[in-house]
């Protein structure tokens, strides 16, 4: 159970919950299933009078674009918005005709709006900074919440235990791929002028200036370093972007919704989580040249790893996916059946494999000092020295682990750390 909200009659909630590899929107203790969706669900609300529930659907894990959707207690869409590219924050107003909550499309502002139970949308404000909805009093005054982000990508060599910071743009950037000989890395950018798909950037760790590739979530970089592997959106497809000269090449994956991808050691094979139209998530894997998708995990098994290079090993015959519970699990390219791996649990993250590909690099999700070690995926053995510490002068801001990533032969490596700090207001006057 991830979130929850009270029917007036104090006694029933409306909850999300994870199950058989989908996020359910249900009814608490019937258990009765209004929604469900291979994304996953936020801010349940239930409306003054207890007839309607409203909520966020996103149409992909770890991603906040979605819709804000109005459901009867039959599961019935009342009203639905149009896609966003950002939302979060969501209440009713007092008399129950209306929702209010923050959004924005394509990279731009952050604003409020209200969404009517007819299914008409209209702009509540503008404000100079972004707000995001959280509760509205019985007398109409909203409060809101105010969360200045700032982001930084930082790249370290563990031999000279050196780092330099690579920030750019602000609070909009993440890097999410780092090629293993750690000289380049991709980076998305999802501010202003963006667009609906972000953008793609291919960055060196020299510090020269980014050089923009295209539209797209980027993904994984070829292991020859000339293609990237980007998402677009709506429908989600794979597009392959030259990272010189060429033209951009959408992969064909047959009618399954991409949700994050990743090149097998050869470069001639994607392997990716996806989702046939209303089934649950599992991996395939595909050839580039026009072949269709193979699943090679059973349904329900995600891509759950951060970073890129921690899915697929160095022999190209393994790597690490997710089930429903959030706890790693090693998978297999012929399609073997996935196995838990031995002291893990879902506080652990897995940042990449080791350069013999017999090992991953391990985290624990909330420690601090942020300590990597590495942890034999057969044994479960971990080693008992570290083989990265991050430590912070300035831990101010800092509410989650780093995303971290690692080349396998642990000499470079490169983090994105986002600083979150926060301010309460009360707004009047909105009607």
């Amino acid at each position: 159970m991830t979130e929850a909200d009270w029917f007036p009659d104090g006694t029933n909630l409306v909850v999300v919950r994870v199950a058989g590899g989908m996020w359910r929107l249900e009814e608490f203790p019937s258990r009765k299933v209004l929604f469900q969706t291979s994304g996953y669900v936020t801010y349940p609300r239930v409306s003054p009078t207890g007839e309607l529930i409203a909520f966020m659907a996103h149409q992909m894990r770890f991603d906040n674009r979605g819709w804000v959707v109005i459901l009867d207690r039959s599961g019935k869409t009342n009203a639905m918005s149009e896609e966003w590219t950002w939302e979060e924050g969501l209440s009713w107003t007092p008399s129950g005709k209306e929702v209010w909550f923050s959004a924005s499309k394509s990279g731009d502002q952050v604003e409020m709006y209200a969404l009517a139970l007819s299914g008409c949308r209209r702009r509540l404000t503008s404000l100079p900074v972004d707000f995001l909805v959280q509760d509205i009093a019985a007398d109409g005054r909203l409060l809101a919440h105010r969360h200045p982000t700032s982001v930084d990508i930082i790249h370290g060599r563990t031999e000279d235990k050196s780092e330099r910071n690579l920030s750019w743009l602000g609070s909009t950037v993440i890097a999410t791929a780092l090629a293993s000989d750690g000289k380049s890395y991709l980076m998305q950018f999802g501010g202003a002028g963006s667009g609906a798909d972000y953008l793609a950037y291919l960055c060196k760790t020299d510090g020269s200036p980014p050089v923009l590739l295209g539209e797209g979530n980027p993904m994984a970089l070829s292991p020859d370093g000339n293609w990237a592997l980007v998402l677009r959106y709506s429908p989600s497809r794979l597009v392959l972007l030259p990272t010189g000269t060429g033209q951009p090449r959408t992969v064909d994956t047959a009618g399954i919704e991409p949700q994050s991808a990743n090149f097998l050691p050869d470069g001639k094979v994607i392997l990716y989580a996806g989702h046939e139209a209303g089934r649950p998530v599992r991996i395939f894997v595909q050839e580039m040249d026009d072949a269709k998708p193979r699943p090679v995990t059973p349904e329900g098994i995600d891509l759950g790893s951060q970073g890129t290079l921690s899915f697929t090993s160095p022999t190209g015959d393994r790597f690490i996916g997710s089930g429903t519970n959030q706890v790693p699990l090693l998978c297999f390219v012929d399609g073997s059946a996935p196995r838990p791996i031995a002291n893990l649990s879902s506080q652990d993250l897995i940042l990449g494999w080791y350069a013999d590909g017999q090992s991953v690099f391990v985290a624990r999700r909330n420690d601090w000092p942020y300590t990597v070690y590495t942890l034999d995926v057969t044994t479960g053995q971990k080693s008992s020295s570290p083989v990265l510490q991050l430590n912070l002068t300035d831990g101010a801001g800092v509410i989650e682990a780093p995303w971290l990533l690692i080349t396998p032969d642990t000499k470079s490596y490169l983090y994105t750390l986002r600083r979150l700090y926060s301010d309460e207001f009360i707004v009047e006057g909105l009607k």
